[in-house]
């Protein structure tokens, strides 16, 4: 723990007024938050800390991965901060719209953790209708810069998600009322086959082949579609993966996108949408 404190103090301006206790308690519930994630270990008179190798089915490890990775991103912008008039010319952020109701989050999670039933007002887009709704809260999840409310709707007895940007902010109560949280929940059971935030569809995963361009296939292979995502072939004919999801509108345009560098193999219902949606786009430019 000394050489952590004296290495975040000289490296951290942040940490510079961290005490020896304040770490300690930190890193004990660290610890307690991700046993079997993280481990103590002795060595001789010195605690050594360290991250297990990610275990199949342990989610808690991807979530620490994912919070330390965005805590490294962070001294970026600790670093850019501390000299602002130069900031345009040593850092340049993606050009997205601002995360919209973000103050909601701390509200939101609270509740998820003390299971304390909200309410709020929510805009459908599609619909382009506005509504109350009663929810108990189960958990937040981030997709493409956009933060998403899971929740259980005791009266449809059903899961519901709700994108966080089209609630009413004025609309949120924290009720009263506490909740059952259904022992059964899993995230990464309940998440596994679905892609993207449409988690509600009754279809059951399937195994979707997909064929890459070679130049494409290296990126696939970086930033892999999916976790259920596994290479196939790698070869001169281009990269083949599979992905064990639901078909969805999410999936569709996600391979849309790749264009002529993506070739649906299998299944062939999927290859018939892919290509009708192609069919369709070729027909608006044609004269």
């Amino acid at each position: 723990a000394p050489e952590i404190l004296s290495h975040l103090k000289k490296e951290h301006p942040a940490c510079r007024e961290l005490s020896m206790r304040q770490l300690q308690r930190d890193l004990n519930e660290l610890v307690s938050l991700f046993g079997g994630v993280v481990k103590m270990a002795e060595a001789g008179r010195k605690r050594l800390y360290q991250i297990a190798e990610n275990q199949e089915g342990d989610e808690r490890t991807d979530i620490l991965s994912s919070l330390l990775s965005r805590i490294y991103t962070s001294q970026l912008f600790e670093m850019a901060l501390s000299k602002p008039a130069d900031l345009q010319q040593h850092l340049s952020l993606e050009d997205t719209a601002p995360l919209k109701n973000i103050e909601m989050l701390p509200n939101l999670l609270e509740a998820i953790i003390t299971r304390t039933v909200v309410s709020f007002n929510y805009h459908n887009w599609l619909k382009g209708t506005e509504r109350e709704h009663t929810l108990h809260p189960y958990m937040l999840k981030e997709h493409k810069n956009r933060w998403y409310l899971l929740g259980y709707k005791p009266g449809k007895e059903s899961y519901t998600m709700f994108g966080v940007d089209r609630i009413k902010p004025e609309s949120l109560t924290i009720l009263k009322e506490q909740f059952e949280r259904n022992p059964d929940f899993n995230p990464a059971k309940f998440s596994e086959g679905r892609f993207g935030i449409t988690w509600l569809t009754p279809a059951d995963p399937e195994e979707i082949r997909l064929r890459f361009s070679t130049q494409m296939g290296r990126y696939i292979k970086s930033l892999p579609l999916h976790p259920s995502q596994m290479v196939l072939a790698d070869n001169d004919e281009g990269t083949t993966i599979a992905l064990k999801v639901t078909i969805n509108d999410e999936l569709i345009a996600e391979i849309l996108k790749y264009g002529a560098d993506v070739q649906v193999l299998l299944p062939q219902h999927l290859a018939q949408q892919i290509r009708k949606k192609l069919r369709k786009a070729l027909k608006a430019y044609q004269e």
